[in-house]
């Protein structure tokens, strides 16, 4: 569940609000021509077998076949996330050994690509059966055991490797752009809850993350300052590690929010 230590009103130097005061006042507007948020690379942003993996984060997608986020980038293969080709299914794609041939993949049968908000969580525990991944999307949970998700492989699974490839939003590779709103991206080295993942979606508006054990990255793409941050997406995890905002201008950050 959420730290109570939110509840308390604790923050970190970037966020000066206290829970009782959090707000989300801006997202990130990808044009899909050329806009995307780029972050170094980090291993914490890599699943790892040893304590699971989790990524949250919240979307307005207008249509079909889009990348959405990802640590993906030819010739280094990690994971990325989309809304289907043909259904606008959220998935979320994760390569073995740095093998473009070598994957799975779990897509939840419910259409995002509808230009309206969703929060999406996927949770991943470094294994290689239907059951290794599962997500939530507007806090429902999907997994291919319930039979609300598709779960697919191909080939022997060793695990995900740390690659050179940074972690990038709006884009697939720095060569596909996405047109999109994104905001609040959030990153875990652990297998998030039932309970948490709940708290997170929060009724359909985000909520204050601060002081959550095991994140590892928390963009929360214009907040709080707005345009006054461009070109920098600050990370309010203790690791700091901010991104860059790519041919994109202070006007894509946009006060249209879930």
């Amino acid at each position: 569940m959420l730290n109570l230590s939110n509840k308390l009103g604790l923050n970190n130097s970037k966020n000066p609000q206290s829970a009782a005061g959090f707000e989300n006042l801006y997202s990130l507007d990808f044009d899909g021509v050329d806009d995307y948020v780029t972050i170094p690379n980090n291993a914490a942003y890599t699943p790892t077998a040893v304590s699971g993996w989790s990524i949250s984060y919240w979307c307005k997608v207008p249509s079909a076949n889009k990348k959405l986020i990802g640590k993906y980038q030819n010739p280094n293969y990690e994971w990325y996330l989309q809304s289907a080709k043909t259904t606008g299914y959220q998935s979320i794609q994760f390569h073995s050994g740095n093998n473009q041939g070598l994957w799975q993949k779990l897509a939840a049968n419910i259409d995002i690509a509808d230009d309206n908000w969703h929060h999406v969580i996927n949770t991943f525990d470094s294994s290689n059966q239907p059951s290794s991944i599962i997500s939530y999307i507007d806090g429902i949970k999907y997994s291919a055991a319930l039979g609300n998700a598709t779960w697919t492989s191909s080939g022997t699974w060793t695990g995900v490797t740390n690659t050179a490839a940074p972690l990038d939003f709006g884009a697939f590779s720095q060569t596909s752009f996405t047109d999109c709103n994104l905001d609040e991206v959030s990153i875990f080295d652990s297998v998030l809850s039932d309970a948490t993942a709940l708290a997170m979606y929060n009724s359909g508006t985000p909520t204050d993350l601060t002081g959550e054990t095991n994140l590892q990255g928390w963009w929360r793409n214009g907040d709080t300052a707005g345009t006054s941050v461009y070109p920098t997406i600050e990370d309010y995890s203790s690791n700091s590690n901010d991104g860059t905002m790519t041919n994109m201008d202070s006007g894509d950050i946009v006060t249209v929010v879930p």
